[in-house]
């Protein structure tokens, strides 16, 4: 009786050590953060802080509230103790966001307007009205086609005029059915374009490309492009005032690093440049009740060379991914990703991977994983891709799928030459209209 008691008083103790720390948009960051009346104010000074949190900690953001920057985890939580970042007060989720608010523009003529501002890296999203806006692009719609290529290296078009040189813009190129693949473009010359190739597939005759990420391309209004220091927006004869006009100036809104026992629970995320949350060499990290939007690239990201096992991803929204939603690529081994509603994943063209692992709603790998109870719709490729022994696929809901791309499904697996997966279940799913886009391909009755 007496052993119970010690533990018992043990874990009081572990648990009633646990602080609260609040960070209100109102607060000072000369304050001590302990209570919501002495709030810190900005998520640097909660970085500055973390090598003070400890396992079984809150940090805790006021609802309603908009705090910019990236919060990066250095500290771990640990099993039953987990380091958990949510929200306090009332009201709609704290937001975390990566957008830049663009006001005070400048004419530079012929309906284009700039502003000068600094980008962790090149925007890959922006919102014009609270919509995903792409950047300008050349034609505006469907695609030019290629008379002959050389190797990866250039491709030749007779439809192709020598003016504008295009040297320094991207070529988007339609390789395959499933790929697309942005190249940047170092010399235009007559009409041939050659350029550094974004993956190791070659051209084919007959297929699809277009220009975008240059000044010239900016004839329709909402059209933009960056150069390294400034913003342009094509507007024409309207008044760019009268547009809410959103720039991700933030590549990742939360990294873990080496960090284990993480949770981040009931906060919202947008305008993240690549990802909104990165999870590297990092276990038991679990996503809960979040919205996440407007990511440049994807949402929740678990690179190819990171070993984060138990990855837990449950009942939050996702939507306006321009790759995916959710990658976990690497040793991402008995993850659950459950009860998720995901929205608008990889939807326009260009502004995906490279390469054919783009513009899906879930990618997940890992063995022993459940993916579960999801609702996936309007996806540019594939709805949910997995891999890995013992993974069970069950109960999910897809539907609109292969909206930008061909030869994907709304559910899909593939061992390649390796050895093949064992016991993997897939059961219980809803699929529903796969659409296929033949726009880019060489067969003429699709292009007219």
């Amino acid at each position: 009786m007496r052993k119970v008691l010690m533990v018992f008083l043990c874990l009081v103790s572990v648990i009633a050590s646990a602080t609260d720390y609040y960070v209100s948009s109102s607060g000072n960051d000369s304050a001590n953060g302990l209570s919501s009346s002495t709030p810190w104010q900005s998520i640097s000074k909660v970085n500055s802080a973390f090598s003070g949190i400890n396992p079984g900690d809150r940090i805790l953001f006021k609802r309603g509230d908009i705090f910019y920057g990236t919060l990066r985890i250095s500290r771990s939580g640990s099993s039953g103790s987990p380091i958990t970042i949510s929200a306090y007060g009332s009201g709609a989720n704290p937001v975390i966001s990566g957008f830049a608010s663009i006001s005070g523009w400048n004419s530079y003529g012929r309906g284009i307007y700039s502003k000068t501002i600094s980008c962790e890296s090149s925007p890959n999203i922006v919102s014009v009205n609270n919509a995903n806006t792409p950047m300008g692009r050349w034609p505006n719609t469907g695609f030019l086609y290629i008379d002959s290529h050389v190797s990866t290296t250039s491709i030749t078009d007779s439809d192709l005029p020598s003016s504008p040189d295009w040297t320094g813009a991207e070529v988007v190129i339609r390789k395959v059915p499933f790929v697309y693949d942005r190249n940047i473009i170092t010399d235009h010359s007559g009409n041939r374009l050659t350029y550094k190739t974004g993956s190791d597939y070659s051209p084919r005759d007959g297929y699809g490309y277009f220009i975008q990420n240059d000044l010239e391309t900016l004839d329709k209004t909402g059209e933009w492009y960056y150069n390294g220091s400034t913003f342009y927006m094509y507007f024409g004869t309207a008044d760019p005032n009268s547009y809410t006009v959103k720039v991700s100036t933030t590549d990742q809104l939360a990294y873990l690093l080496g960090v284990n026992y993480i949770t981040f629970d009931n906060i919202s995320f947008e305008g993240a440049n690549t990802y909104a949350i990165q999870i590297s060499n990092s276990d038991y990290i679990t996503v809960q009740n979040c919205n996440i939007n407007f990511t440049g690239n994807t949402a929740v990201f678990g690179p190819w060379n990171g070993t984060s096992p138990y990855c837990r991803i449950t009942n939050n929204t996702i939507n306006n991914s321009n790759n995916h939603a959710i990658e976990l690529h690497g040793d991402h081994t008995n993850a659950s990703v459950t009860s998720n509603t995901i929205f608008n994943s990889g939807l326009i063209i260009g502004m995906g991977g490279n390469s054919d692992g783009g513009y899906m709603a879930m990618d997940i790998n890992g063995e022993n994983s459940l993916i579960q109870y999801n609702s996936i719709e309007n996806t540019g490729y594939v709805g949910i891709k997995f891999d890995g022994n013992n993974t069970v696929v069950s109960n999910n809901y897809i539907n609109r799928f292969n909206l930008v791309k061909n030869d994907g499904g709304g559910i899909y697996t593939y061992a390649g030459t390796g050895t093949p997966n064992s016991g993997q279940k897939v059961t219980g799913n809803i699929v529903l209209y796969g659409v296929g886009l033949g726009d880019g391909l060489p067969d003429k009755a699709l292009h007219g």
